[in-house]
């Protein structure tokens, strides 16, 4: 197979090549376990580790030869999707080497220390693009509790916020709105970004879905746990009132 292969795991595990899509891994167990290794990079996850995320509840109860059969799985749906690609033994464990663009490496990328705000801005626009939702969406037994899962999404959070503060900055308010939304729609009871996404729809001149936004996400906190926004939610709420 030809092409440029774009690889997401900031969602749905989703890969394209050439600019189509390509059909993931069926199984669960192997579309998880080439999700972690995408997650992890160059890192070498090893076979016990590589239990506690890809099988979670069901660890206890995994042998490592679970791994090592899942391994050979991932091996032969590369080698039959004709992707360049390998898993590799490293010590105790498993890394996957790969040149795949890979959505969370665009969103890790940092610009130069002289970048302009404004190319910051678009780049990290661009990135934020392929953001569809919470970390390898699609794996139920995934591990979320590993740091591997809670640093990929600590991630994109920041990168969310740093798009709304330089789009803002940069009178593009809009192209930060998007990320924040998709974010608050993963983890609606975030209040500091439900905050920020009310004041950047304001700033946009978006007023009423601001003040939609605000409605939308205190109505939730009194129904759901029973107590009031925070003071900033309440700032920016107060603000885009009718």
């Amino acid at each position: 197979m030809t092409g440029s292969v774009r690889v997401g795991v900031l969602g749905s595990l989703s890969v394209e090549v050439g600019g189509r899509a390509h059909e993931a891994p069926r199984a669960e167990v192997v579309r998880g376990l080439l999700g972690v290794l995408l997650l992890a990079g160059p890192e070498p996850l090893s076979v016990e580790r590589l239990i506690s995320l890809v099988w979670d509840d069901r660890a206890g109860h995994t042998r490592p030869a679970s791994v090592h059969v899942a391994v050979t799985r991932l091996r032969s749906w590369l080698d039959e999707a004709g992707l360049a690609a390998a898993v590799r033994r490293e010590g105790c464990g498993y890394r996957l080497m790969h040149e795949f663009d890979l959505d969370l490496d665009r969103v890790e990328e940092h610009g130069a220390a002289e970048e302009p705000a404004s190319d910051r801005c678009l780049r990290l626009a661009a990135a934020l693009a392929r953001y569809r939702g919470p970390v390898l969406a699609d794996v139920i037994r995934l591990g979320r509790a590993d740091p591997l899962v809670i640093g990929a999404e600590r991630l994109v959070l920041r990168r969310c916020l740093e798009l709304a503060d330089v789009a803002e900055a940069t009178g593009r308010p809009e192209l930060g709105v998007g990320p924040l939304e998709t974010y608050a729609s993963c983890d609606p009871y975030e209040e500091m970004v439900q905050a920020r996404l009310v004041e950047l729809l304001a700033a946009a001149g978006r007023p009423e879905a601001a003040r939609g936004r605000y409605e939308q996400a205190r109505a939730l906190l009194s129904a759901e746990l029973g107590v009031a926004p925070c003071p900033r939610l309440r700032r920016a709420g107060s603000k885009v009132a009718a």
